[in-house]
């Protein structure tokens, strides 16, 4: 990977004359208002690309940046005051014709600061890295799964949105899967012990018997009467004795034969009763044993569709694993617009995870100059500082910063060593 080897500054911003040497990781210390944004803004205009007159110095005509690669290539931008232009020399002395797309396949992404990756909110640090690692889930692989398309390829949050509503149904399958099943236990509960005898026609009989006796007891009745009446008219003329005993057989008849009948219409009555108290129970048996097969179905349909969803949710898994593994950063993705690394938030890491994995998806989007410019570097101190530095040497990337240190003057250190950056700081362009 390219790195750049040197920097020279004239009349940029509060910069009036500058040149300097960068290390790997590069630290521009000084106090405020000696020139160490200026420095950085100086450098960043090469990438920037169009044309800024306020990067003018005030009072200057003209003025450049210029940096060496390490390859012997030099790229300088000179600014007046109507124009900036752009000319790039190869290390084999040969101009770059097209500049502009040049610097641009040279350092994509350039202007990427880590420290402002960690200190955005978590929506938008949750974009930037979708957009850096745009991995897709495509409408066949989630059809495959699940049955049904979404109209696009959706990104890392738009699945763990999908996986979300295939777990939600299988939870709402799980609680009816369970009323059902406690349902269906009372139902069991409430079941008589079987009984196979034909009340119904049991029934009938009883009542044909009940109302065959009560006819019998009217015939009785109106025969008994009838014969009572003949005999008391063929008597009239007979002795008043003779009738009174022919009344008095009459009624002891009546009242003996009606007695034996309503004993047995008693028993009768008593019978039916029972026989339809049985009948009853039997048809409360049938709807019971209806609505147990009825429940019965329908737990054996969320029992299915309770497994179904869980085949999906684990083949959703599978396939989630299978593409983030594939992934320039395993283990990272984005579950509901927030950042996870294997599973835990971004904010939970430790502070040297949180740096390591900001320059992992810096690699995700620079070019061929692994450079980086940080800026609001002051709110690192003590652990911080030295966590954030552990990360940039690993990194891979060149790294320039700037550090406020009241009271020194401007000055440079790269990989451990410290010099004068010998700047000559003048009043600066218009620009804040």
């Amino acid at each position: 990977m390219l790195r750049i080897e040197s920097v020279e500054i004239k009349n940029i911003k509060g910069i009036a004359s500058a040149t300097f040497g960068l290390g790997t990781l590069t630290v521009i210390r000084g106090a405020n208002g000696t020139g160490k944004t200026s420095i950085l803004d100086s450098i960043a205009t090469i990438f920037d690309g169009g044309h800024d007159p306020e990067l003018l110095r005030k009072g200057a005509v003209r003025g450049h940046v210029q940096i060496t690669l390490s390859n012997g290539t030099t790229i300088k931008k000179s600014v007046t005051e109507k124009a900036s232009t752009l000319d790039i020399t190869t290390g084999d002395g040969l101009k770059v014709t097209k500049p502009a797309t040049f610097v641009q396949q040279l350092a994509t992404g350039f202007a990427y600061d880590p420290i402002a990756f960690l200190e955005a909110d978590s929506k938008k640090r949750a974009q930037f890295l979708l957009e850096a690692m745009p991995i897709e889930f495509l409408p066949k692989e989630i059809e495959a799964i699940t049955g049904t398309a979404p109209a696009r390829p959706v990104d890392i949050d738009g699945f763990a949105q999908i996986r979300q509503a295939v777990y939600d149904k299988r939870r709402d399958a799980n609680v009816v899967q369970r009323d059902i099943g406690a349902t269906l236990t009372t139902l069991r509960e409430s079941l008589p012990p079987g009984d196979e005898q034909d009340w119904p026609a049991i029934v009938q009989g009883w009542r044909t018997a009940q109302a065959d006796l009560r006819a019998r007891l009217n015939a009785l009745q109106v025969a008994i009467k009838t014969e009572a009446d003949a005999q008391r008219a063929e008597a009239k003329a007979a002795y008043e004795t003779e009738l009174r005993k022919i009344e008095a057989k009459a009624a002891t008849a009546l009242s003996e034969q009606t007695a034996e009948t309503q004993a047995e219409l008693q028993t009768v009555a008593s019978e039916l009763a029972t026989a339809e108290a049985a009948l009853d129970a039997q048809r409360r048996a049938a709807n019971l044993r209806t609505q147990i097969a009825d429940y019965s179905k329908r737990l054996d349909g969320k029992l299915m569709e309770s497994m179904r969803l869980d085949e999906q949710l684990k083949a959703l898994d599978e396939l989630k694993t299978a593409k983030l593994s594939e992934a320039a950063i395993p283990g990272v993705e984005v579950v509901n617009g927030k950042i996870l690394v294997d599973g835990i938030p971004l904010d939970q890491l430790n502070t040297q995870r949180q740096y390591e994995l900001a320059f992992q998806i810096c690699t995700l989007k620079c070019g061929e100059l692994g450079f980086l410019i940080c800026d609001r570097i002051e709110s690192l101190v003590g652990v911080n500082w030295e966590d954030f530095k552990a990360a940039a040497a690993e990194s891979g990337f060149q790294i320039i910063l700037a550090r406020a240190e009241a009271g020194e003057g401007l000055c440079l250190e790269a990989d451990g060593e410290v010099v004068q950056i010998g700047a000559q700081v003048g009043e600066k362009g218009g620009r804040k």
